[in-house]
């Protein structure tokens, strides 16, 4: 599922810059769309379907209003998600 790859990746970010409940993305979304293996226009797509989770973008910042529910979503594993971008 792609929101859960975005879902991962953005809480790994939120963990990296100190966990207060907003990012900035450190890639402009071509390259992180690039990362997850998807286009850029799926990347729109992906972030829409994590509005319900508590995700809101704007530009490259992030807020996250309800990281228990993303983390329930993303299911996330160490071993998978702490690589890459």
């Amino acid at each position: 599922m792609v929101g859960k790859r975005l879902a991962n990746r953005l809480l790994r970010y939120h963990e990296e810059q100190g966990a207060n409940g907003a990012l900035q993305l450190p890639y402009e979304k071509r390259t992180l769309a690039s990362a997850l293996g998807m286009t850029p226009e799926n990347l729109s797509r992906a972030f829409a379907t994590l509005r319900p989770y508590g995700v809101e973008v704007d530009g490259a910042k992030v807020t996250l209003t309800d990281i228990p529910s993303l983390e329930t979503l993303a299911k996330p594993n160490p071993l998978i998600d702490n690589r890459g971008v």
